[in-house]
């Protein structure tokens, strides 16, 4: 089941009583902050996990084609650590 911005502010709509206008603001704002947060430093929300963001190094990538080598540049990925609260409600 796909998740969206829409579906999850239906669900905080429900769940806090307002309504569907003020709960979409917060799930873009709350979606805006963490973002920054991300782009700044490690991210932990408890009961839930850590966002956290780690440079790839620069590597040598090839087409498995035409086997023509070629440069992958450095970037940097985000990665999500879920909670060990998390983790026990998946398993």
């Amino acid at each position: 089941m796909k998740n969206t911005k829409n579906k999850i502010s239906s669900n905080v709509s429900k769940e806090l009583g307002i309504s569907k206008k003020e709960s979409k603001r917060f799930v873009n704002v709350f979606v805006k902050i963490m973002k920054e947060a991300i782009s700044q430093k490690t991210t932990k929300i408890n009961n839930f996990g850590t966002f956290y963001k780690k440079q790839t190094k620069k590597r040598v990538g090839r087409n498995p084609k035409t086997l023509e080598e070629y440069t992958i540049n450095s970037f940097t990925k985000i990665y999500f650590r879920p909670s060990n609260s998390v983790k026990k409600n998946i398993n």
